[in-house]
């Protein structure tokens, strides 16, 4: 597994079947569990293309859209009768 912050990153599972765009590996655990093959290391890819370079959110921007969703949790919708 080579996604970034996905909680099997970087642990060799047995893969059971595989298709184009899948694979379905045996956990730790014996189940198992379908992926998205672009998510592995099955074609020799060594990053997630979609995980490279860097975060496009700061914290200032993280701030603000938490005070946003504060925000509109706070308002109330009013509906007339």
């Amino acid at each position: 597994m080579i996604r970034r912050h996905h909680p099997l990153v970087s642990q060799d599972l047995e893969v059971l079947s595989a298709t184009k765009t899948a694979v379905v590996v045996r956990l730790l655990n014996g189940s198992s569990m379908k992926i998205p093959r672009q998510w592995t290391d099955a074609d020799g890819a060594r990053v997630c293309p979609d995980l490279q370079g860097e975060s496009k959110l700061s914290i200032q921007g993280l701030r603000e859209f938490l005070q946003l969703l504060e925000a509109l949790r706070k308002r109330t919708i009013r509906v007339a009768p």
